[in-house]
C-alpha cells in the first residue's frame, strides 16, 4: 500500500530529528523536552563526573583531557560538564579548536599557545568580562612575537589588527601565517609560556573581580581530536599532538586554571601513561561470552524513542516485546555497535528507503548494506591485524612502528575498531566489517598467535 500524505509527513519530521548532528545541549531547563539520553550518567565511572569531582576538590588548578570516537557525544557531554560545575559556582569558559585551528595541519605548540589564550580571550568577551580583561590577547600579540608578522595574501600584519578576527582566521587556513609564527617563536617557547599564563592569570582576575576571589575559573577547549591530517600528512600530524600531549604537556598547565583538553582516541595506543578520560561506545554485547548486553539496547532503544516519540517509534518498527524494545529497532542497533552516529546513519538510511510502515526487514537489511558500504573495501594489508583486534579484544599487540601507528589511528577515528569498557577498556570490530574480516580471513590460512589459537 501506498504512504499516505500523513506518513510521508511523520517520515519527513522525523528525517528531520535524526539527521539534526548538532549536539545537544544538557545545559536546558527542561531535560524532558529535548533528546539528551544520560548514557554515560548512569554509569559508576560516569567519566564527565569523575572530572568535575577532580576540579571542585582541587584549589590550586588542573589539566584533564576527554577522549572518544567521533560521535560519541563530547560536545554535548562537555556541556553537561559546564552545567555541573555552574551549578557549583564555577565560572566555565568554552571555546572551540575548530575556530582557530586547522583539522588537516600539523600542531605547533608554539601557535597553539598562542591560538589558546586567543580562544580563551573571545570566550571572555562573549561572556561579558572585556571591561575588566584590560588590553584583548590579540593587541598584546605584537609584543608577544617581538617582530612583525606579515600575510602577504590578505595583507594583515600584526602591528596593524587592532580586532583578532582576522588573525584567528590566519591561524585557521593560512599556512603561510603559522609558518611566520612558529619560525618567530620556535626558540622562544620559555617566554611564550609567561606571556600566555600572564594574559590567563589577567583573565583569573578579570572573573574574579566580579565573582570573588574563591570562584574557580574552567577552561574548556573542544574539538582538538578531529585535527586527523590527510591521507598525505597524517603521520606528521600526528606527532605534532603526540609532542603536544606527551612532551609539552607542562606547557599546557596555567596556575589557578581548570583545562579541559580534548584528544584524540589513539593517545593511550601511543603513550599509554596519558591520562585521558574515555567516553567508550555503547557496550552491546559482553566481551568474553559475546552474550547481549541488554542495558546497552535499552539505552539505545530509550534514544530512538525520543527521536521518534512512543507512538512513532511503534508505527515504524512494529509492536514492542514485552521489554519495550522492537526486534527490528534491536537490529539496526546491533549492526550500529552502540556507536550513535552509526545508529543515526542507519535509521536515516531506512527512514529514506520506507515505501510502508511499519518498516520491512528487507528495507532495515538495505539500510544497513548502504551504511556498511562506507566502511568498504578494506586495504588488504589490514585484514589480519583487524582480525587478531576481534580474536583477543586487545590493542597491545600491535607492534608500535611507523607503519602501524598510522593505522591504529586509523582504525579509531573511523571507528572500524570500537573500544568499550566493561571494568577494563577492551576493543572489537565494529559489527558493519566483522562479517567482510572473517569472509577474507577463512580464505586464507589464520595463523595461531603466541598465546592462544586462532578461532572465530
Amino acid at each position: 500500500m501506498p504512504l499516505s500524505p500523513q506518513d510521508e509527513a511523520f517520515l519527513t519530521e522525523v528525517t528531520n530529528r535524526i539527521s539534526d548532528r548538532s549536539a545537544i545541549d544538557p545545559r536546558e531547563s527542561n531535560p524532558s523536552d529535548h533528546l539528551y539520553e544520560p548514557f554515560y550518567e548512569n554509569d559508576d565511572l560516569d567519566p564527565i563526573r569523575l572530572m568535575a569531582k577532580r576540579i571542585l576538590r582541587d584549589n590550586v588548578g588542573s589539566f584533564q583531557s576527554l577522549s572518544g570516537y567521533r560521535g560519541s557525544g563530547k560536545t554535548t557531554e562537555l556541556f553537561r560538564l559546564q552545567k555541573l560545575l555552574a551549578d557549583e559556582g564555577c565560572q566555565v569558559i568554552y571555546a572551540d579548536a575548530g575556530s582557530y585551528l586547522s583539522n588537516a595541519a600539523p600542531v605547533d605548540t608554539g601557535n597553539f599557545l598562542l591560538v589558546l589564550a586567543g580562544a580563551f580571550n573571545d570566550a571572555l568577551v562573549k561572556k561579558g568580562f572585556s571591561d575588566k580583561l584590560g588590553e584583548s590577547w590579540w593587541n598584546r600579540l605584537k609584543d608577544v612575537l617581538g617582530t612583525e608578522v606579515t600575510i602577504p595574501e590578505i595583507g594583515l600584519n600584526v602591528e596593524a589588527a587592532g580586532f583578532g578576527g582576522n588573525i584567528t582566521l590566519a591561524f585557521k587556513e593560512n599556512e603561510t601565517f603559522r609558518k611566520q609564527v612558529a619560525e618567530a617563536v620556535a626558540h622562544r617557547l620559555n617566554d611564550i609560556k609567561k606571556a600566555v599564563d600572564l594574559f590567563f592569570e589577567d583573565g583569573i582576575k578579570a572573573i574574579r573581580s566580579l565573582h570573588g576571589e574563591k570562584v574557580k575559573t574552567v577552561f574548556i577547549f573542544d574539538s582538538l581530536e578531529q585535527i586527523t591530517g590527510s591521507r598525505l600528512n597524517q603521520r606528521v600530524v600526528m606527532d605534532s599532538l603526540i609532542h603536544l600531549f606527551t612532551k609539552n604537556n607542562d606547557y599546557l598547565r596555567v596556575t589557578g586554571l581548570h583545562m579541559v583538553l580534548t584528544a584524540p582516541p589513539w593517545i593511550n595506543f601511543i603513550n599509554p601513561g596519558f591520562e585521558v578520560r574515555v567516553l567508550a561506545t555503547q557496550k552491546l554485547w559482553k566481551k568474553d561470552t559475546r552474550e547481549k548486553y541488554e542495558e546497552g539496547f535499552l539505552a539505545i532503544t530509550s534514544l530512538l524513542k525520543k527521536r521518534f516519540g512512543e507512538e512513532g517509534f511503534v508505527k515504524f518498527f512494529g509492536p514492542l516485546d514485552p521489554d519495550g524494545t522492537a526486534p527490528l529497532a534491536n537490529r539496526v542497533i546491533e549492526q550500529s555497535g552502540g556507536h550513535f552516529r552509526d545508529l543515526l546513519r542507519i535509521v536515516e538510511e531506512a527512514l529514506l528507503l520506507a515505501d510502508e510502515l511499519p518498516v520491512t526487514p528487507a528495507t532495515i537489511e538495505s539500510a544497513i548494506t548502504s551504511v556498511r558500504r562506507n566502511f568498504l573495501p578494506l586495504a588488504s594489508d589490514t585484514v589480519a591485524t583487524l582480525w587478531e583486534v576481534h580474536r583477543t579484544k586487545r590493542l597491545d599487540y600491535v607492534e608500535k612502528d611507523k607503519n602501524s601507528i598510522p593505522r591504529v589511528a586509523e582504525f579509531l577515528n573511523s571507528h572500524i575498531v570500537l573500544n568499550f569498557r566493561n571494568g577494563d577498556t577492551w576493543y572489537d570490530l565494529h559489527p558493519l566489517v566483522v562479517d567482510e574480516v572473517r569472509e577474507i580471513m577463512e580464505k586464507t590460512v589464520i595463523p595461531a598467535s603466541p598465546g592462544g589459537t586462532s578461532g572465530k
